[in-house]
């Protein structure tokens, strides 16, 4: 169960990091998969359960914005976040929460967080 719990709050990191910068894997891709997972761990409980953004996730999404600087670098990260993600039940509550960590972090993404997103729509 634990281990369960685990999973998807991973997979919930890499879903908040394409409300930051979403992107598609290549051979040089800026930010790797580890990378973004890394980054945004801080941000898990914050996804999973609301109350206050921390400020270790606010370091985490800028790291990850200034690091995801093109359009296939911002795609891979869509991509990676799509690969985790797939199979995993992510409640509306959870994307609203992912969805306001760019706001709440002064971080300007110029897209919307959606699990359904078209990763090859992203500039």
């Amino acid at each position: 169960m634990a281990s369960t719990t685990l999973s998807k709050a991973t997979c919930m990191a890499v879903m908040v990091m394409v409300v930051i910068s979403a992107t598609a894997p290549e051979v040089r891709a800026a930010v790797s998969c580890n990378a973004m997972v890394s980054y945004l761990q801080p941000c898990l409980s914050y996804v999973l359960q609301g109350g206050m953004v921390p400020g270790s996730c606010c370091d985490g999404v800028t790291r990850l914005n200034n690091q995801a600087s093109t359009t296939a670098d911002r795609r891979g990260v869509c991509n990676c976040f799509k690969q985790m993600t797939r199979g995993v039940t992510i409640s509306q509550g959870m994307i609203n929460n992912a969805a306001a960590i760019p706001k709440a972090c002064h971080v300007n993404f110029p897209y919307k967080m959606d699990p359904n997103v078209d990763c090859n729509t992203i500039n």
